[in-house]
């Protein structure tokens, strides 16, 4: 009554990127129409090259062809990552019940004839953009006409991929001999290490800001689906069907980093603006006296240095689909 499926397997990917451009402007004429006849010409060139390297193992365990567990590791190395950080492994736990085949269901089966529960839990990541980790200088043109460099990106050796843990929970039903069928999946997901773009340090020397594993962000949601055979006859069938699911996210922690674009407490790409606390017209019909609101409530003051308030999600958290 005991089974066993073993699985391994290597892959690689490799994305390359080649623009090359040129531009011509001020022709002679009109019967000049190539680049190199241009009184003026610029050229260009990108070269983006991304490659992932990833070995897996996989153990899948069955017992009576009724329950059946899985346990599965894999392996990723990108070149993405700082020179100090090698490869993310990422483990996988599942399990699945076909619990209409056991012997004490029989006195359920007039009315239920197939159900199954299921769960996994599981962790994948997120590698981060080309160049992201590296040190980066960019050409520029010097005093005299003499070419020289400047710093451009600071670079994170120590950078790594996002990685997140999923717990997923469902069933799956059948009634009245499939008639009715219900879909159920509960999901609850933390992110870690999430990539963040950190102001740099004025001591750097170098612009910008630089991707650091510095957030959390915790994700939740519900997906149901029920379809139901209203009629079933050799010349005529109609089957209704709804989908409703559910999400919702929070930043939980950014590392000490303030950011415009998020905020501890919130979710992901809340929108924030000021909320206008007082306004008039002047006699040419323009705004004058504009004032905004102010935290804790204090007193309003000019919007260019007020707090900016949360308005909402900028993404839905239910959306549901009738089929029919």
């Amino acid at each position: 009554g005991i089974s066993t499926a073993t699985s391994v397997g290597a892959q690689f990917y490799r994305k390359q990127v080649t623009v090359i451009s040129g531009v011509g402007s001020n022709f002679p004429t009109p019967d000049i129409t190539t680049i190199g006849g241009a009184a003026s010409s610029t050229a260009g060139e990108t070269y983006l090259e991304n490659k992932t390297l990833g070995m897996y193992g996989q153990e899948v365990f069955g017992f009576n062809n009724r329950l059946f567990v899985t346990a599965a590791i894999r392996g990723d190395a990108n070149s993405a990552f700082g020179k100090n950080f090698k490869a993310a492994y990422y483990p996988k736990l599942s399990a699945s019940w076909v619990v209409n085949e056991e012997p004490f269901f029989a006195r359920f089966a007039d009315h239920v004839n197939m159900l199954k529960v299921r769960g996994a839990w599981g962790q994948a990541g997120q590698q981060p953009d080309v160049f992201a980790a590296l040190r980066l200088y960019a050409p520029q043109t010097g005093p005299s006409g003499v070419p020289v460099v400047t710093p451009s990106s600071f670079g994170n050796p120590e950078l790594k991929p996002e990685r997140g843990s999923e717990l997923e929970l469902g069933l799956d039903a059948g009634f009245l001999d499939d008639r009715i069928t219900v879909a159920y999946t509960h999901y609850n997901k933390v992110t870690t290490d999430a990539i963040v773009l950190a102001p740099n340090k004025p001591s750097t020397g170098f612009p910008g800001s630089t991707v650091q594993n510095l957030g959390k962000v915790h994700n939740w949601g519900n997906e149901l689906g029920v379809n139901v055979a209203v009629l079933n006859r050799p010349k005529l069938g109609w089957d209704l069907g709804i989908n409703y699911a559910t999400a919702g996210n929070v930043v939980q922690d950014l590392g000490g980093v303030d950011l415009q674009s998020a905020r501890v407490g919130y979710p992901v790409g809340a929108i924030f603006f000021n909320r206008i606390a007082h306004a008039e017209f002047d006699g040419a019909g323009a705004l004058a006296n504009v004032t905004c609101e102010s935290e804790n409530g204090a007193a309003p003051q000019p919007c260019d240095t007020a707090p900016r308030g949360y308005w909402g999600n900028s993404t839905p958290t239910w959306w549901g689909s009738l089929t029919n």
